[in-house]
């Protein structure tokens, strides 16, 4: 396990770029000083979760270019200064659930263009400035739900036309400035329930 957490005047993750497998969970937390995650350039596995969280001073999620697969969940949460998650551009499977909430300045979310499969959920929200859910191009398939909740400036999940199959229920709650949900035309498999509701712009 790597667990980076703590360290208030830590400003990046140099010295740690041969890394290119971790076996258990990797956790970046309370890092206060840490503006990007630039350490692991050729990071391909992590056997567990990767877990980034309370982390004030952090902008950009940049240095995770060659991570192919995670064996755990993946959490983005409560770093308020994130503005982006362009960091994952050769991940294609996430063996447990993507959760990415609590970040105030994420406009977009972005990053994840390879991205085929998540084992588990897709939990997105709250995000209050998030806009836009673009980067989940290629996702076909979630084991479990997916819950778009409280992203009250949502606008745009267009992102997500290749998904075909949710295996448990979908809920898109909350997001009162989302005008439509066309980004998931193509579903054709709800293994649950289906759950929209006060979302105020919805057409």
């Amino acid at each position: 396990e790597f667990h980076i957490g703590g360290n208030e005047a830590l400003p990046d993750l140099k010295g740690l770029e041969s890394v290119q497998s971790i076996g258990a969970r990797l956790f970046l937390a309370g890092n206060n000083a840490m503006g990007k995650i630039n350490g692991f350039p050729g990071l391909e596995s992590i056997g567990g979760d990767l877990n980034i969280n309370t982390n004030p001073g952090l902008t950009e999620l940049n240095g995770f270019s060659q991570l192919q697969l995670i064996g755990g969940d993946v959490i983005i949460d409560s770093n308020p200064a994130l503005t982006n998650l362009t960091g994952f551009p050769s991940l294609s499977k996430i063996d447990g659930y993507l959760k990415i909430s609590t970040n105030e300045s994420l406009g977009h979310l972005e990053g994840f263009a390879n991205l085929l499969e998540i084992g588990g959920s897709l939990i997105i929200g709250p995000n209050p400035s998030l806009l836009t859910v673009t980067g989940l191009s290629s996702l076909s398939a979630i084991g479990e739900f997916i819950w778009f909740d409280n992203n009250t400036s949502l606008e745009n999940i267009s992102g997500l036309t290749m998904l075909e199959s949710i295996g448990e229920y979908l809920q898109v709650s909350d997001n009162p400035a989302l005008p439509h949900v066309d980004g998931l035309s193509n579903v054709k498999t709800i293994g649950g329930a289906l759950q929209v509701f006060r979302n105020d712009s919805l057409e």
